[in-house]
């Protein structure tokens, strides 16, 4: 019988042990690191907290009424009932035990994102490299951190995860696995909302999985459905409970803040931004001086208290404004997002176990950036002129790691364009395809936070589609090459 695609490879990727030492590494790293830093509570966290101590709370009345000026439609309810049940369960200790099941699902995340890339390269070896790579990256910090960002990555690794492995062993959609999938973008999105625009990035890796000879058409509307279907009703079930209890059709008033951002740096380059008579305009002309997130802040307080305006009006008048701006400065504002995109660390974003370290002890030990070398997240050759020796290790394994790390991300870059002039007897067709589904998915789910903010960890949700990419390049190396792929 004629050999299936990848069949090869996935020879190395059934039952066994291959994964258990490097598993096993990453569980002694994050016990060690837990019990070293503990949780680590950022300004955001503080908000998920204030949520969840309402939902705790003997008035239950915020269920079925509310107003649009606090937490409580600031933010969207996933994570807060997370806290909410831990503190139920563990009382004042609960950030531990958030932070022991943020590792353990982390973990589950990390052995399945193994098992894709040993399909994937068929090297064991390249399989654990990579695989610590994403353990020790992002993951290594957000974990710790009590924030949406550790469970959100997992959800995306596992999803993306589940949909590459159908394609390289050439499963057949299936309701179960769409449901599965569909379901898990519906808890993504109760985490953060901009998971309703964010999911659109998974579209060209979704439409390989449905729509490849092996699948039929009934077969593929039904995984379509399955798909969009949990996450659509989500969105609008959340619109119609805060319908309910406040009479307004929404999702959050985090655009309040969110849209401002971008705009008070559009309008630091010089561009018009606030040049109407609008009451937004005013305010902000009032309040802009050196262009900070304090003075988005002060803003949005004084549209409040001297206005009058609701949370979610001030979200509404932002979203408005943002559009506004769109249109009629399209350039200038394609521009700000794509200086917004060159400033995250993409080429940091995969190999990064040394800064990973030092951010968490820069978070537990020193409580913030200091002014010696060894409190800051970054060591500057500058350190080295002035005559600290001490900072000169740190500073070649940080060189190393950082060179490690853009060799990666050039080749997850230049992979699918190199591959596309080779010939399909040499590169099948569908590992192309695969490749390019993935590159896509990084750069539009990134260039989506880009349109609003982006941060650099915002990048934990796609580094897995990164390494996957380079996991398919690194393959075709002799020492990457399963033993009897001659």
């Amino acid at each position: 019988m004629t050999k299936t695609l990848f069949s090869r490879l996935l020879e190395f990727s059934g039952p066994g042990f291959s994964s258990a030492p490097i598993i096993i590494f990453i569980i002694c790293v994050k016990i060690t690191l837990f019990f070293y830093s503990g949780p680590i509570l950022t300004p955001d966290s503080h908000g998920y907290a204030a949520f969840s101590d309402i939902i705790l709370g003997n008035d239950r009345t915020w269920f079925h009424h509310t107003d649009t000026n606090d937490i409580l439609t600031f933010r969207i309810i996933g994570y807060p009932v997370f806290l909410a049940a831990s503190k139920a369960i563990a009382g004042s200790g609960y950030t531990y035990l958030v932070v022991i099941l943020q590792i353990l699902i982390s973990l589950y995340a990390t052995f399945v994102f193994f098992r894709t890339v040993l399909a994937l390269s068929g090297s064991s070896i390249l399989a654990q490299v990579l695989t610590l790579a994403q353990a020790t990256g992002l993951a290594l910090v957000l974990d710790m951190c009590v924030l949406t960002d550790s469970f959100y990555a997992s959800l995306f690794t596992f999803i993306v995860c589940r949909l590459v492995r159908d394609i390289t062993e050439r499963r057949p959609p299936t309701w179960q696995t769409a449901a599965s999938v569909g379901c898990l973008l519906a808890l993504a999105f109760l985490l953060r909302e901009a998971t309703l625009f964010l999911a659109l990035a998974l579209a060209p890796l979704a439409g390989l999985w449905i729509w490849r000879p092996w699948g039929t058409k009934r077969s593929g509307w039904t995984a379509i459905c399955l798909l969009v279907l949990p996450l659509a009703g989500s969105g609008e079930l959340y619109q119609l409970w805060n319908k309910f209890r406040t009479g307004e059709s929404f999702i959050t008033t985090g655009g309040s803040t969110a849209y401002l951002q971008p705009l008070v740096e559009v309008a630091k380059g010089g561009v018009p931004v606030f040049a109407d008579e609008a009451v937004l305009d005013t305010v902000a002309r009032k309040h802009l001086i050196s262009f900070s997130f304090e003075e988005i802040g002060e803003i949005g307080a004084t549209l409040h208290s001297v206005y009058g305006l609701s949370g979610l009006e001030i979200s509404r008048l932002t979203s408005a404004k943002f559009s506004q701006c769109w249109s009629r400065f399209p350039a200038a504002m394609a521009l700000h997002t794509l200086k917004r995109l060159s400033r995250q660390d993409y080429l940091l974003a995969t190999v990064r176990v040394d800064e990973s370290l030092r951010e968490i002890a820069l978070w537990s030990s020193w409580n913030g950036i200091g002014t010696e070398w060894w409190q800051k997240p970054i060591v500057s050759w500058r350190e080295l002129v002035k005559g600290n020796i001490g900072a000169l290790p740190v500073f070649i394994i940080q060189i190393l790691m950082r060179t490690i790390s853009g060799v990666m991300f050039i080749v997850f870059l230049i992979y699918p364009f190199v591959a596309s002039r080779q010939p399909p007897v040499e590169l099948p067709r569908e590992v192309l395809i695969l490749a390019w589904t993935l590159w896509v998915y990084v750069f539009a789910f990134t260039f989506a936070y880009g349109l609003v903010h982006v941060e650099t960890r915002y990048l934990a949700p796609v580094t897995p589609a990164i390494l996957m990419v380079a996991a398919l390049a690194l393959r075709r190396l002799p020492s990457a090459r399963p033993e009897n792929d001659h």
